[in-house]
């Protein structure tokens, strides 16, 4: 069944007649849905998909994330994210709590005892007081709260975890005409703070992600170079991951890269990568993992629900 889905809306994704890319557009360019970095554009979109398999020391494990977004105004949106986890426990497993950071990325999910369950229920709001056309820039406010849903045997905190964080979205399509080749260059990026509000023991979090990705749509739409049908809709993609303990044993920084591809076009994203650690400290808790993406752009496909605006 999970296979007839995924090939349905793969056939969707790159056999429907497409029109230009208006999802999470400003100005002539149109932002993905990351692997990991919080898109700053508030979207209406269902990621029925979001899988992470990894190795740890001593084991291995399997999530299958998904999320839901939906706006409520030009400017702002509302969502929800969990995911399923499936854990091959090392024996030394089970001293950490889910972190609601490393929850994006699959850290959360490498230091669960083992087992299988939900991890917590993400609520996220998400406000863009600046959007810049001619800059092709979005600069957003979101706070998530983490409510503890979930199943503590896969790593899931059993308490509430509050998670404010700015978001930017910015594209280089106004670098002067000599450099239209790095026109179709953009670059996204979060800063998030985790605070645990009942449970005073666990410290708070930093987060930080940096993405970059090339679009060739931008570069045959915006810059009038030809490509072929398929290879006109791929965006290659770069991101990086940081997580710092801001008190107590543990204080340092946890550093990942994930690199991928995804195809992009007005109804459906999809996408592909691997993620590894940059640093021992990141390597303690995975050595390498494949993630994807599949991602349902519903305001194109059902617009009486997805251009529907309550507060406008």
């Amino acid at each position: 069944m999970r296979k007839a889905v995924v090939c349905f809306f793969f056939t969707v994704a790159v056999c429907v007649p497409d029109r230009a890319l208006p999802h999470g557009r400003v100005g002539k360019r149109s932002f993905i849905e990351p692997f990991v970095t919080e898109d700053a554009n508030p979207k209406d979109e269902f990621v029925l998909a979001k899988p992470f398999r990894f190795d740890r020391p001593g084991g291995s494990g399997f999530s299958l994330g998904f999320a839901l977004e939906k706006r409520l105004s030009t400017a702002t949106s509302v969502g929800l994210e969990a995911a399923w986890l499936d854990l091959q426990a090392p024996p030394e497993a089970g001293e950490h709590s889910e972190a609601g950071l490393a929850a994006h990325s699959g850290a959360a999910a490498s230091r669960g005892a083992g087992g299988n369950g939900f991890s917590n229920l993400a609520l996220r709001f998400k406000y863009a007081p600046v959007r810049n056309a001619e800059r092709e820039t979005v600069l957003s406010f979101a706070l998530e709260v983490q409510v503890p849903t979930g199943d503590e045997e896969v790593g899931s905190a059993s308490h509430v975890v509050l998670e404010p964080a700015l978001l930017l979205a910015r594209g280089l399509g106004d670098l002067p005409g000599a450099l239209w080749f790095l026109r179709p260059l953009a670059l996204m990026g979060d800063l998030a703070l985790e605070v645990p509000v009942s449970r005073r023991e666990e410290e708070d979090m930093l987060g930080y992600d940096v993405l970059c990705f090339y679009s060739l749509p931008y570069l045959r739409e915006a810059g009038g170079v030809p490509l072929p049908r398929l290879l006109d809709r791929l965006l290659p993609v770069a991101e990086f991951h940081f997580e710092t303990g801001l008190q107590g044993a543990g204080r340092g920084t946890a550093v990942r890269t994930t690199a991928g591809i995804v195809y992009l076009n007005s109804y459906a994203e999809l996408g592909a990568g691997v993620q590894l650690p940059l640093d021992d400290t990141a390597r303690d808790e995975f050595d390498w993992a494949l993630v994807g993406i599949v991602d349902v752009f519903y305001d194109d496909l059902v617009p009486g629900i997805g251009k529907w605006l309550p507060f406008e």
